[in-house]
């Protein structure tokens, strides 16, 4: 996982613009996340499920902003593993997946973090964090 200004992923690569940051703020700012999921042989052919939301540290939903519905930002849906043409059985397949945000109003001088599940399952190693500067005063 990769916090970016923007991200596209074209002919199975990611595309990352303004790659690698972990402030942003305080004003809102659009985002991306370039994620590349490693999947096993074995599930080739087969969807995986992704739900991506953006916490605080004590867990808590970041909510988004009364003009956007207030409820809680995330992103979520499957992506179809395939099997490249040429591969040998047994490899690793790699799945390319790219999530921009619009413009976020978020907390200002906090730290918070986008968690990934996958197919219901969490892992310490799927959390990306990231602070924002606190509001001018």
């Amino acid at each position: 996982m990769l916090l970016c200004d923007h991200v596209t992923v074209a002919e199975g690569k990611l595309y990352v613009n303004g790659g690698g940051w972990s402030v942003t703020g305080p004003n809102p700012t659009p985002m991306g996340i370039a994620l590349l999921i490693g999947v096993p042989w074995s599930s080739a052919g087969s969807d995986v499920h992704f739900r991506l939301q953006l916490v605080l540290t004590d867990g808590h939903p970041v909510l988004a902003g009364a003009a956007t519905g207030g409820g809680p930002i995330a992103v979520e849906g499957n992506v179809h593993v395939d099997s490249p043409v040429g591969m040998s059985p047994g490899a690793h397949l790699d799945v390319p997946l790219a999530i921009n945000f619009p413009a976020l109003e978020l907390p200002a001088g906090e730290r918070l973090i986008w968690e990934l599940e996958l197919n219901g399952q969490r892992d310490s190693g799927w959390r990306l964090p990231f602070h924002t500067r606190p509001a001018h005063q």
